[in-house]
């Protein structure tokens, strides 16, 4: 399910930046946010470099994908201990990760988007995350 629901979100952002640009003034935010940086997969992530729109979608883009992957942690955790008493977190962690390269060699044989392995390693954290937010929703209850 969560997995059908973040393909869904992601088939509609494609023209994110298109719709970004309508509200958003270029120049103004290139300049307001111009001292920030950020490195990822060992390119420079920033205004001067993308655009000021390029830019926030950037963000916007990565905090769908934290909660896409949380929600899929949290999921599969809860999918099971319906069903198993014990090592639940390894079993949701190797769900995760495999899911994670899954995604990423999809990238690979697609096209459009390049596959990395930074990419496995935070849809994994991101996982992790949502796995956590389940054991500490259990234990609340």
């Amino acid at each position: 399910m969560c997995g059908c629901l973040s393909r869904a979100a992601f088939f509609f952002l494609p023209n994110l930046s298109g719709a970004l640009s309508k509200y958003i003034n270029e120049q103004q935010d290139e300049h307001t946010l111009s001292d920030v940086k950020v490195t990822y997969a060992g390119s420079e992530v920033s205004p001067k470099r993308m655009g000021g729109v390029g830019f926030l979608e950037f963000f916007m883009r990565k905090g769908a994908h934290f909660a896409m992957y949380a929600l899929l942690g949290l999921f599969v955790d809860r999918a099971f201990r319906s069903f198993a008493k014990s090592h639940c977190f390894a079993w949701s962690f190797i769900f995760v990760f495999l899911y994670a390269i899954s995604d990423e060699f999809h990238q690979f044989i697609t096209g459009g988007c390049t596959p990395l392995y930074q990419d496995v390693m935070i849809d994994t954290a991101e996982g992790i995350t949502g796995i956590l937010m389940q054991i500490l929703m259990k234990r609340r209850a």
